[in-house]
């Protein structure tokens, strides 16, 4: 599996593109990217399926044009998925983001879940805290989490559906029992592992 990143958007929002045997998908779609779409047709990509961390709008806005573009659907977390059609939820009517134009549908993900890419497997973990249907994505070696681990931190609860005893649980309890050597990619900020981040996360730490 190849792992591209890419930031972009009004907050820069790190998307990746995984890659195996000429299948892709897309996880998280700040917005409509022609450096993105120019990777997938350089490498002669098919892009299964854009998958989405959480339905914030700083990573859900280039959802709908990535789908049309490649005729991919959209996955998100199935208690995330009336975030995608409402403003107030999303966070876009919040932070003053005129013009958000929702899907027509989504497809729903749940716990134990897999996606397939070429010959690797992606696993869906539930992952509540940021907000109430986030999910993260784990393949052996790594861990792509959205806004709910960073480096040295965790993300915010304080937004719609946000949970501060959630995060913390899913952190402690689905994260923390993944290999120390698991690479978390974040939506934000740089990558980590799972092992640095029990030894320095203060905000994880201080609640065991």
């Amino acid at each position: 599996m190849k792992i591209t990143q890419f930031t972009i958007g009004p907050i820069m929002t790190n998307c990746y593109v995984l890659s195996d045997s000429g299948e892709a998908v897309l996880i998280d779609a700040a917005e409509y990217s022609e450096e993105i779409t120019n990777y997938i047709l350089n490498n002669d990509l098919e892009l299964k399926m854009i998958l989405l961390t959480h339905a914030h709008f700083d990573h859900i806005l280039g959802a709908r044009d990535f789908a049309e573009r490649f005729r991919a659907p959209v996955a998100i977390g199935e208690k995330d998925e009336r975030a995608m059609y409402e403003p107030e939820l999303n966070g876009s009517t919040y932070f003053g983001v005129p013009n958000f134009e929702p899907l027509d549908s989504c497809i729903t993900l749940t716990e134990g879940d897999q996606i397939q890419v070429g010959d690797a497997v992606l696993t869906v973990i539930e992952s509540p805290g940021h907000t109430i249907g986030g999910i993260s994505f784990y393949m052996p070696g790594y861990l792509i989490c959205g806004d709910t681990l960073f480096e040295d931190s965790i993300g915010r609860t304080d937004l719609m559906t946000g949970n501060y005893e959630q995060i913390i649980a899913t952190i402690k309890n689905k994260f923390y029992t993944l290999p120390d050597d698991t690479v978390v990619l974040p939506g934000h900020g740089n990558s980590t592992t799972i092992g640095y981040e029990k030894i320095h996360n203060y905000y994880v730490n201080e609640r065991s």
